[in-house]
């Protein structure tokens, strides 16, 4: 079952409705009606079960953490591989080698994290160290940032890696973002009246993805070059061999645009305001002009996750 450009919601639609609530502030508050558009028609038609792809990604598709790892093990490999991720996400080479050269321990990594060098949200930075730098916005209150530093600094006494060495750790962290990520979306198709299921998440798939080594699994020059082979005489060849893949950038701006009325209410009685978190009138200000470079990159996305999760558990 496939819906047409015109049939499918786009992202933010629906952000007011506070009916879906989810254990955690998720993803999926800002595109719940897209996200369940499929489900929603075929719950309409008897489908009793629908299976999606998520995890797919988390199993199959990285930007290069284990190169930290693989640069002892099996250097020019890891310099072939680095060089490819350099060139695919236009990585510079001095953060790159002073990734490669930090040899500090994950606890050390967390407390060194610092809201005052806020990081990135796109691939631009490079993805080899055992933390991704915060990503601290303008419209985040005094009082907020001294709160994220006093929990950083809590997290860093007692934290501890999923995994002895940085790219495992690193894997392990995604897949239990992406479960709790997915729980929601699970959360919001048995409201749409269809279970979802994913299989990618099951024990015994991961146990299998992982027992492949990250350098055969990934790689910057192919995508997912694992499951191309294990699907092949399952998929059609013409999905199997494709080199593309869509991603709703143009969606999610377009969003932006439509659906700018909506956001900017949120932020009228807004929850993270009342606590002393944002700064309502800069986030209606911004919002009012969806085309601006402060929403790079989906940089408003998790301030209007939270707020929509917060409406939905007061």
């Amino acid at each position: 079952m496939e819906l047409t450009a015109e049939q499918t919601p786009l992202f933010y639609r629906g952000i007011l409705d506070d009916g879906c609530r989810t254990d955690i502030p998720a993803g999926v508050a800002m595109s719940r009606d897209r996200a369940t558009a499929v489900i929603s028609l075929m719950a309409r038609r008897g489908s009793r079960l629908h299976m999606t792809g998520h995890g797919g990604d988390h199993l199959f598709f990285q930007t290069g953490a284990y190169c930290h790892d693989l640069i002892a093990r099996r250097p020019l490999l890891a310099w072939q591989r680095i060089r490819g991720y350099r060139t695919l996400y236009g990585w510079r080479w001095r953060p790159v080698l002073r990734q490669l050269a930090d040899r500090r321990s994950y606890r050390r990594a967390v407390a060194g994290m610092d809201v005052n060098t806020p990081g990135d949200l796109g691939f631009c930075t490079p993805q080899l160290a055992w933390v991704i730098p915060p990503v601290v916005q303008p419209w985040l209150t005094a009082e907020c940032r001294e709160l994220v530093t006093a929990g950083l600094r809590e997290a860093a006494e007692r934290a501890e890696p999923y995994a002895p060495t940085l790219g495992r750790h690193r894997e392990l962290s995604a897949l239990y973002t992406g479960t709790q990520e997915c729980a929601a979306i699970a959360e919001a198709g048995r409201r749409a009246g269809v279970p979802v299921t994913m299989p990618y998440f099951d024990d015994a798939v991961v146990d299998a993805a992982l027992s492949v080594r990250p350098e055969d699994r990934t790689d910057p020059w192919q995508f997912k070059p694992v499951l191309k082979k294990a699907v092949r005489g399952v998929l059609p060849e013409e999905c199997r061999v494709r080199v593309t893949k869509f991603e709703g950038t143009v969606d999610a701006v377009a969003g932006l645009y439509r659906h700018r009325d909506e956001i900017r209410s949120l932020w009228e009685d807004s929850t993270l305001a009342k606590a002393g978190l944002v700064d309502a009138e800069s986030l209606s200000r911004l919002t009012g002009t969806p085309g601006t470079p402060a929403f790079k990159d989906g940089a408003v996305d998790s301030t209007i996750i939270c707020e929509a999760w917060l409406r939905a558990v007061a």
